[in-house]
């Protein structure tokens, strides 16, 4: 059976989990266009209990708000819809879970879930996100999948969660790709699709075991999905720390995803427990005895420190023999890290080297097919310091060398990469690049090094350089690493053969090629609103930076009505496949046409909401226009009007770098 059949299945199993009335007519009425806060409240006054529980809970230490909340009206208008929608869904959990199976089975999971949805909430709001509140619910309806899984396929799902026992849910969802051809967060996902909550939450949901599968996505779904990735890890410790390595993970990725170290993460847990005791009580969960999360990571470092010291009693010649061979370790640790540093940096210039130059050439390559974007390389070869180096000797030579590194390094942006390529060539890889950006930093580096003062033994010296730039974009010419490097190293030389200080650019994309290319620039939002005189283009690079959020092509197909549910789970199966980017599996597939794929490309490269707001924001139009303009686009392209396309600023916008 196809996996959507399997889905579709399960979905329609009378007994798996339902809304209660009320809930699913709150999710209807904030779903549409004209919703309010007085409608919202209407349907939600009809339910006495429910208004006395979300007035409790707003008034409880979960929330801790300065004044008491002592009405309805009083709370939506503090919360807002779609906070409202979000703690309407998380009370009416218990109602869920009555309709679920096998309490004792299903203890564990809902212990997880409710710490995971406060350790969820807690780090949404250190880090300022705008909906705390969507995060909880996110976290608290994350595995949701596995309730129904355990209602159609008991027999099955009973032999997954013993050969994972003690384990994370990491492993829980390889066992069940290899078994039903699909994960709990795949149902779990779909199940929250058909109750009609955001795809920025159910995307995240999808993915948070896999939370790479995100970083291609907008930053709300992507920082989302790590957020659910590391809570359902942390949640898995603080009820099961025993399990080897369990710890160590959660440190490790408290340090890669959160930037919070072993102290930083205590200082955080610490106070949880008795927010994790309410929303328990609110919820009729029953969590055993009480848990003090700080506790259990000292705890679990005891244990460890334990098990060491009765190992180490067995004997003290083994122990000896450990500290030395720690010792041993640590000092090849220590020569491994300088012989790396020494492998990819130049000694005189501290800059990178050729081999490290060419690693990122590679990495950068293959980030530019699946993003889309242009890449640069820059290749530049002094004139003057041969006769500068004879002259004033090797010294004088090496202080030229170092001060147009550093020069370098002044005039190129953080990203890109500056190395000294051998002798006194240098070169810059130019990252999400185009074709007038290699040749203005190339006239750029010129005229940086023509200014150089520099000054031996009394004497004013001038150096100049011939400047080889190549262009290529990945995703529309097969390119490699030494095709780029070959064809900027010609281009310096045929520089300097022109009478040298001065740059020479070539363009790897073919002509038959550029038709793609000039089709994606033409039905950009930026190009169409300067040709309608909208704006100008300097007022465009003055409002809208280089850095602008990018979704995935998968996710603006299925905004723009071009790929279904169904095409979308078949197009991502054969990705996983075969290893194929989104361009080559849906052209193979046949879903699409290269014109389709660069009118994606055009949408994912300048995304029209996003340019609307920073417009709107910078004053250059009113929300008014700012709606005529996208719907002027999108009927231009013959495309449906994206939905959910906020068109407000939010606070996460403003505060994007």
């Amino acid at each position: 059976m196809a996996d959507i059949d399997f889905l579709d299945e399960l979905l329609r199993n009378p007994k798996i989990p339902t809304l209660p009335s009320v809930a699913l007519r709150v999710l209807e009425k904030v779903g549409s266009a004209d919703c309010t806060l007085d409608a919202v409240g209407e349907i939600i006054r009809q339910d006495p209990a429910l208004c006395g529980l979300i007035l409790k809970t707003l008034n409880s230490a979960l929330y801790s708000f300065s004044r008491p909340v002592t009405s309805v009206d009083k709370a939506l208008v503090m919360l807002g819809l779609t906070r409202v929608r979000s703690l309407i869904l998380t009370l009416y959990l218990p109602a869920i879970r009555s309709s679920c199976p096998t309490p004792a089975l299903l203890a564990d999971f809902w212990k997880s879930s409710v710490i995971g949805a406060i350790i969820t909430r807690e780090l949404s709001a250190r880090f300022s996100r705008r909906d705390p509140e969507s995060d909880l619910l996110a976290s608290l309806m994350r595995d949701l999948g596995q309730l129904i899984l355990i209602q159609g396929r008991s027999k099955d799902y009973a032999t997954i969660l013993e050969q994972a026992r003690g384990q994370s849910q990491c492993r829980v969802s390889e066992l069940e790709a290899a078994t039903f051809g699909l994960t709990h967060a795949d149902v779990s996902a779909e199940l929250l699709r058909r109750w009609r909550l955001p795809e920025s939450m159910t995307n995240a949901i999808a993915w948070h075991h896999q939370p790479e599968l995100a970083d291609e996505s907008d930053a709300e779904t992507s920082t989302r999905t790590q957020l659910l990735y590391f809570s359902s890890l942390a949640s898995d410790f603080l009820t099961h720390p025993h399990v080897p390595g369990l710890r160590k993970q959660v440190l490790d990725d408290a340090e890669a995803i959160l930037g919070m170290n072993e102290e930083m993460l205590t200082e955080v847990l610490a106070p949880l427990a008795e927010k994790v005791k309410q929303m328990a009580a609110y919820l009729n969960v029953d969590m055993g005895p009480d848990i003090n999360f700080a506790d259990v990571l000292v705890h679990a470092s005891q244990e460890l420190v334990r098990l060491t010291m009765e190992s180490s009693l067995e004997s003290i010649r083994e122990q000896e023999t450990k500290k030395q061979a720690e010792q041993e370790a640590a000092e090849w640790r220590e020569k491994a890290v300088k012989l790396q540093e020494q492998t990819t940096r130049d000694g005189l210039t501290g800059l990178h080297n050729r081999t490290y130059l060419v690693d990122s050439l590679a990495r950068n390559l293959r980030r530019a097919k699946r993003t889309h974007q242009g890449v640069g390389l820059l290749f530049i070869d002094l004139d003057g310091f041969k006769p500068v180096n004879d002259k004033f000797g090797h010294a004088a030579g090496d202080v030229v060398l170092k001060e147009v590194a550093a020069q370098l390094r002044t005039h190129i942006r953080d990203e890109d990469v500056v190395a000294r390529f051998g002798g006194d060539e240098f070169c810059i890889l130019l990252k999400e690049s185009t074709e007038e950006g290699v040749r203005m930093v190339g006239e750029r580096i010129v005229r940086v090094l023509n200014d150089l003062p520099l000054e031996f033994a009394g004497q004013q010296c001038r150096i100049g350089c011939s400047v080889g730039g190549a262009f290529a974009v990945p995703w529309v010419s097969f390119v490699r690493v030494d095709d780029l490097m070959v064809a900027a190293d010609q281009a310096m030389y045929q520089a300097k053969r022109s009478g040298k200080n001065r740059v020479m650019t070539v363009n790897l994309v073919k002509a038959t090629e550029r038709a793609s290319l000039e089709t994606v620039r033409q039905r950009s939002f930026r190009e169409f609103l300067i040709r309608r005189h909208v704006t100008s283009v300097e007022k465009m690079a003055a409002v809208i930076d280089r850095r602008v959020p990018r979704r995935c092509l998968q996710r603006v197909a299925r905004q723009v009505g071009w790929l279904s549910r169904e095409n979308a789970i078949k197009l991502t199966r054969a990705q996983r496949e075969d290893g194929r980017l989104f361009d080559e599996a849906v052209l193979t597939m046949g879903l699409f046409q290269q014109g389709h794929l660069c009118t994606l490309i055009a949408i994912q490269q300048d995304p029209p909401e996003f340019i609307v707001r920073r417009l709107v924001k910078a004053g250059v139009m009113s929300e008014g226009e700012s709606r005529i303009e996208l719907q002027t686009y999108y009927q231009w392209l013959g495309l449906r009007r994206q939905e959910n396309a906020p068109q407000k600023v939010s606070h996460a916008e403003s505060r994007q770098k």
